[in-house]
């Protein structure tokens, strides 16, 4: 499809055939071992490639391309110090539907990682992002108070964003 990245179409391709998903920031760690780049530039450049790589699979109807998206950039998310920028989230809530787990995922970093202070955007244009992350940070508030174990979700229960009921 011309209006798609061919970054995004070569990743899908790949996971077609071989049933991994990767991006080259995985590659590059595989053959030259941890990023030389800017640590928060290489996340975020990846986790838009991933959340670009999610829409790309809701748009052609690829449920497993889906899953192993959102698995991969929850994995990612886990592993890094950093929360998504503004860009990041901008594209998920335009590229998105309100039910998308893919917003879930992006919310439930917030409400789990960030600072006081941190919700304080540069360009808070998306206001549904502010009614997620109140309406997730209230769910997780209560969870937590039944299931004290429960763990963070993106860390424990990825199967929270592949989007089947």
């Amino acid at each position: 499809m011309p209006e798609d990245d061919h970054e995004i179409f070569t990743m899908y391709a790949e996971c077609l055939y071989t049933g991994i998903c990767r991006t080259k920031f995985i590659e590059a760690e595989i053959e030259e071992g941890p990023r030389s780049l800017s640590f928060e530039l290489a996340e975020d450049t990846e986790w838009l490639l991933l959340a670009k790589a999610y829409v790309f699979g809701d748009k052609i109807q690829d449920p497993i391309f889906k899953v192993r998206s959102i698995d991969l950039l929850a994995s990612r998310l886990a592993k890094s110090c950093a929360l998504p920028s503004d860009v990041l989230i901008t594209f998920v809530y335009k590229s998105t539907a309100s039910n998308s787990p893919l917003r879930r995922l992006i919310c439930d970093v917030f409400v789990y990682e960030a600072p006081p202070g941190a919700e304080e955007l540069d360009d808070p244009q998306e206001l549904e992002f502010f009614r997620d992350l109140a309406k997730f940070s209230r769910i997780a508030f209560q969870k937590l108070q039944f299931e004290k174990d429960m763990g963070i979700p993106y860390m424990t229960n990825t199967c929270l964003y592949h989007g089947h009921d």
